[in-house]
């Protein structure tokens, strides 16, 4: 079985500082409607420095991140799946037809 495909297209950037005694980390994203916003200050989740998928228990298991860019009229909405500090996704912008559950897609014209 073969899984993935090429390496995205993009030009990685990661940055380290070390101070002894002292563990910190920070998510930033650059989608439109949160341009190079932090996501959250925090060691980020251990998937993003490894290969994915992974066997674990004789299946295979996903690391998956989304995000969701939704525009109508003047209304801009962005949400990642990367939790805030209460749990929800992180979002910015607001529109009374998409809440912080879930990465939503609309085709079509809207009225709001």
């Amino acid at each position: 079985m073969n899984i993935g495909g090429e390496a995205p297209s993009i030009e990685p950037f990661s940055q380290t500082i070390t101070e002894n005694g002292k563990s910190k980390g920070v998510v930033k994203i650059s989608v439109k409607g949160a341009t190079a916003s932090e996501v959250y200050n925090r060691l980020p989740d251990a998937w993003y420095y490894t290969f994915s998928p992974v066997e674990a228990g004789g299946s295979l298991s996903y690391f998956y991140r989304d995000a969701c860019y939704v525009t109508m009229g003047a209304t801009e909405y962005t949400t990642v799946s990367e939790k805030d500090q209460y749990g929800r996704r992180k979002r910015w912008g607001s529109c009374k037809l998409v809440d912080d559950t879930r990465a939503y897609h609309f085709i079509g014209v809207i009225n709001e």
